[in-house]
């Protein structure tokens, strides 16, 4: 078995099926299978030895050494910091660079040198990221004439067992108990998730989706036109919000109301600047453990604390008396207080970037 997983963190891996006879010692088998699931990808490892048995499963992610805690796209502008704002880790910053500024009666009250790491020039574009994991992603859209039937009513479903599709072209409201595991559940319109559900490592695709006020659970979700979550939210690690717009479309939205933690990725992507940005819009006092990649305006309100990386076009924060631009008012980006247990998704990378992955959690 610690071979079997050993092997299933490769990424020397394929996707698919891969069965090994004899393996240590002569009789023994080997049965591995690993496919994408959402940004991360899962695998099942079944050892057999005589009679004796053991089976695992689990997701994978690739394992990383960056430190970038702050990615900010170069627009000829600088960035300005003021209050008790926080910067640790390595920086990408306009040319224009960073200073301290007098907002509303406060002036900057942190280090001196203000970003505590190594500062680098950023470029007038965000970093590029594996478009394919999101393009097989998105797919299962157009594949839904062959899911409609599949699903067979469990909530729960074991990733030894195939995959369950939950699909209606019309709006779908997640109102169980409990949904966990090998399930995706796809609309063509809108799906909308109740606090009462407990869902735990399932997939979720649509144009919309809404997550009420109170919900807590680990998902992945994604969407094309917007995704909002209620306040007093929690998504559990290992969770992704992602949204991809389509360029020059109307302005696409990723609403993040009060009181949120997430525990995850959160990515607004699009493949070229579009004429209207679009958006992600946080609420006050959110904390987010892990990862934000916009390719578009990152709007907030303080406070704000990612322990993580952020990577943006463009801050934006309104104030009682001012919109103010590529301004950080109280805010804190730590990327040395990410856990070091995180495990991010493949989006940033291709899946032959690391010879080595790590495991990002246990499955049933």
């Amino acid at each position: 078995m610690e071979a079997g997983i050993h092997l299933g963190t490769s990424s020397y891996l394929p996707i698919g099926d891969t069965t090994i006879q004899d393996f240590l010692t002569a009789g023994d088998q080997l049965w591995i299978t690993k496919k994408h699931w959402g940004l991360f990808d899962v695998v099942t490892v079944v050892a057999k030895q005589y009679q004796d048995s053991l089976q695992k499963a689990f997701l994978i992610g690739p394992n990383e050494t960056d430190s970038t805690v702050l990615y900010l796209m170069d627009e000829d502008r600088n960035l300005s910091v003021s209050g008790k704002t926080i910067i640790q880790g390595t920086a990408y910053l306009p040319k224009s660079g960073i200073k301290p500024a007098f907002v509303e009666g406060k002036y900057y009250e942190g280090v001196e040198k203000i970003v505590e790491g190594k500062i680098v020039e950023s470029t007038n574009k965000l970093p590029e990221i594996n478009t394919d994991r999101l393009q097989s992603i998105y797919s299962m859209l157009e594949k839904k004439s062959t899911i409609i039937k599949n699903w067979n009513g469990d909530r729960r479903v074991s990733f030894f067992s195939s995959s369950q599709f939950l699909y209606d072209s019309h709006p779908i409201n997640i109102n169980l108990d409990t949904l966990s595991g090998n399930i995706m559940i796809i609309s063509d319109s809108l799906i909308s998730i109740s606090n009462a559900n407990y869902i735990e490592n399932a997939i979720c695709i649509a144009p919309v989706i809404r997550v009420s006020e109170g919900f807590v659970g680990k998902i992945q979700l994604f969407a094309l036109d917007s995704i909002s979550i209620g306040k007093n939210s929690k998504l559990q690690y290992p969770s992704s919000i992602v949204l991809k717009a389509e360029t020059n479309s109307d302005q696409k939205q990723i609403r993040i109301d009060n009181n949120v933690q997430i525990e995850g990725n959160i990515v607004l992507y699009e493949e070229k600047k579009s004429d209207i940005p679009h958006m992600i819009d946080f609420g006050e006092n959110n904390k987010i453990y892990g990862d934000i990649l916009c390719y578009g305006l990152l709007k907030y309100k303080k406070p704000l604390t990612v322990f993580g990386s952020v990577a943006c076009y463009r801050f934006v924060t309104q104030t009682t008396q001012s919109l103010y631009e590529n301004y950080l008012i109280d805010i804190v980006f730590d990327r040395y207080k990410r856990s070091k247990y995180y495990v991010n998704g493949f989006l940033k990378h291709n899946d032959s970037d690391r010879i080595n992955n790590k495991v990002v959690c246990w499955l049933n």
